[in-house]
């Protein structure tokens, strides 16, 4: 992932950061591999550390959005696209 952005004008420690982020993230965001195997090694049921996890992964990922949002309109890129156009892959994203 890291050298597609770069290519698409992404700076190199802002694709890292990035791309670090949300691999943290993943462990959170339930359905994950991390919170099955603590609910079976915790015996704790899944759907307690699934409840858990999307509460505790949702507001970083909201967060984390928003940062990146606000820090790509201060970025010079030169693949911008429409409103349009992000719309309609949206759905494919």
């Amino acid at each position: 992932m890291i050298p597609q952005m770069m290519s698409k004008g992404y700076p190199r420690p802002f694709a890292i950061a990035l791309s670090g982020s949300a691999a943290v993230l993943e462990a959170l965001i339930p359905s994950s591999n991390e919170a099955i195997l603590f609910s079976a090694l915790a015996d704790v049921p899944v759907s307690r550390a699934f409840a858990a996890g999307s509460i505790s992964g949702s507001v970083p990922t909201i967060i984390l959005s928003c940062v990146v949002t606000w820090k790509c309109r201060h970025l010079r890129n030169r693949h911008r696209s429409s409103f349009g156009d992000r719309l309609c892959e949206f759905p494919s994203a």
